[in-house]
């Protein structure tokens, strides 16, 4: 029989938020869903974002779970490398295999954390739950600031394109200006901004292709997720896309009443989780009703730095 937690235990498992205060709710969901848990979340406070790293701290948990099942990956992250959400779906896959798993997105999955989304079998959002566009996004250093700034791929080849055939119809004299323009654009780096475009596109494309689109053609999946693919119609890379509009897209969202017993425990998991990372001041925590994997800032600076 396990010993009993001490009073003073229970507070500063409360003060601090530690896995003590979570291991119920993981519990009662996991009865109510039929599959074990893993959260996956990530500090907004912080420059945060799905690296490689994260996928193995996943394929580590995986490993020790009984995926007979399945698994369900409850996610809040704001993004990251399309190659490590490209890793991470194969990952979760592989292991769970035919059951596959299913998303869980109390509040945000943005960008990469989208596409992981999209290589589940299903995503479970409420009507106030968000996904993303997953078109690549570059973070430059800007020594006037000391801050790490994204820019959209999709905008800077925009902007590249409109200016180049600016300065294809304009006249002799006036072609100056343009081509003192386009010599801040570096040749390599435009073809690299493309095929970063492609790739995130073909990959997207294949994760549904072999998942919840499969029954369409490349071309008509395309076209069915064109609001995922590019900013084109969301206007900028931040903007939401709510369960209404990818149901539109054939995806397979369930979306939860707000009010439901079932999204109240996904709610005051949530507000732990992100309680933990405020107050440890981690960067992520990838975690399940037994353990705690967690990310520091100081790994999070040096890899930003590097």
């Amino acid at each position: 029989m396990p010993k009993s937690r001490s009073l003073i235990e229970r507070i500063l498992d409360e003060q601090h938020q530690g896995l003590g205060t979570r291991v119920e709710l993981y519990k009662k969901l996991e009865r109510e869903l039929g599959r074990p848990i893993i959260a996956f979340y990530y500090n907004f406070e912080t420059t945060a974002s799905l690296e490689d790293i994260d996928v193995d701290f996943i394929e580590e948990i995986l490993r020790n779970l009984d995926l007979s099942n399945g698994l369900v990956l409850i996610i809040n992250c704001p993004g990251g490398d399309i190659l490590a959400a490209e890793r991470m779906i194969k990952a979760l896959r592989s292991y769970c295999g035919d059951k596959g798993y299913f998303s869980i997105v109390p509040k945000m999955a943005m960008s990469a954390a989208t596409l992981v989304c999209l290589g589940s079998s299903k995503i479970i959002m409420s009507p106030t739950s968000s996904l993303g566009p997953i078109d690549p996004q570059i973070h430059e250093y800007n020594p006037d600031t000391k801050r790490y700034e994204r820019y959209s791929v999709f905008n800077i080849l925009k902007s590249y394109s409109e200016l180049f055939n600016k300065a294809l119809k304009s006249r002799r004299e006036n072609l100056e200006p343009y081509l003192q323009a386009l010599e801040t654009y570096k040749p390599k780096v435009i073809e690299e901004y493309k095929s970063l475009m492609e790739l995130s596109k073909d990959i997207c494309v294949n994760v549904l292709k072999s998942g919840m689109l499969q029954a369409l053609s490349e071309g008509q999946i395309k076209n069915k997720i064109k609001i995922f693919l590019t900013p084109e119609v969301t206007k900028i890379h931040e903007r939401c896309i709510y369960p209404s509009e990818a149901l539109k897209c054939g995806l397979t969202v369930e979306t939860i009443d707000v009010k439901s017993k079932l999204w109240e425990k996904v709610s005051e998991l949530h507000l732990r989780l992100n309680a933990f990372l405020s107050d440890s001041g981690n960067a992520i925590v990838v975690e399940t009703k037994d353990a705690t994997f967690v990310r520091t800032l100081d790994e999070e600076n040096d890899e930003n730095n590097s």
